[in-house]
């Protein structure tokens, strides 16, 4: 509790609040006002699926955001605590608050590699049963899953975190460099599949791409949470920076 200001007392007000050295020195009663000071709790989604480090650029982009997101919350005297997820919820890191524990996280988030199949929906879950008071959701993501977006976007219309959703893009995933007889591979299920691609292929790829897209946009109007669209082979700490500078992120 800080001291704010003074203000006339009202009849029925706590007495505890009445400042008697003011009374003695102007008798009149004056109550004083207090504003407490509460840490936001941050929790972070960190995917570390194998979809997300194929290509290695998207994994290393994965763990900067982390980063960057995490720092400015313990720089802020927020509450951090990191959930990583592959296959299913991983051992996380935190609760944690204050800027000398930063070192200590960006260390452990530096070990962290490729874990398996996505299992989002179980990780979001997981978050939204923890007891607490509400805070931040920043969930650093591909958002692909085996389930499809929507029952990634049903979850997280269940939290009842204010949402930053920052998604991983490579420019591949907009315009794969495939052509002719092709052999694609679920790099995190290991299911094959003979594909020829052709124009026509292209394009209806490139039309469920952008449907994707704009179910996630959507859903971000919708519940008034922060998109940021991550290009991963461009530089990742001017790209979160523009949340900051821009007023748009509460932290």
């Amino acid at each position: 509790m800080e001291f704010a200001d003074y203000r006339a007392y009202v009849p029925g007000e706590d007495m505890k609040r009445v400042d008697w050295r003011v009374y003695q020195r102007l008798g009149k009663l004056f109550s004083r006002l207090f504003v407490e000071e509460l840490d936001l709790p941050v929790h972070l989604a960190l995917d570390l699926s194998d979809s997300v480090f194929f290509p290695a650029e998207r994994g290393r982009a994965a763990l900067r955001a982390a980063a960057a997101f995490s720092w400015v919350a313990l720089s802020g005297q927020d509450r951090v605590r990191v959930h990583p997820f592959g296959a299913d919820p991983l051992p996380g890191f935190g609760p944690l608050s204050g800027k000398k524990r930063g070192m200590a996280l960006l260390d452990w988030l530096e070990r962290l590699g490729p874990s398996g199949g996505t299992g989002i929906e179980k990780t979001l879950r997981r978050i939204r049963g923890l007891r607490g008071r509400r805070g931040l959701l920043v969930v650093v993501s591909d958002f692909f899953s085996p389930s499809g977006v929507e029952g990634v976007l049903e979850e997280l219309g269940r939290q009842r975190h204010k949402l930053v959703l920052v998604q991983l893009i490579h420019p591949d995933d907009a315009q794969p460099p495939l052509k002719g007889e092709v052999r694609v591979v679920d790099c995190e299920t290991g299911e094959e599949r003979d594909v020829t691609v052709t124009p026509s292929v292209l394009e209806r790829y490139r039309k469920a791409w952008e449907e994707f897209q704009e179910r996630l946009r959507s859903f971000a109007a919708r519940r008034g949470a922060y998109l940021l669209p991550l290009n991963v082979t461009a530089d990742v700490l001017s790209q979160v920076e523009t949340l900051f500078l821009g007023g748009r992120l509460p932290l």
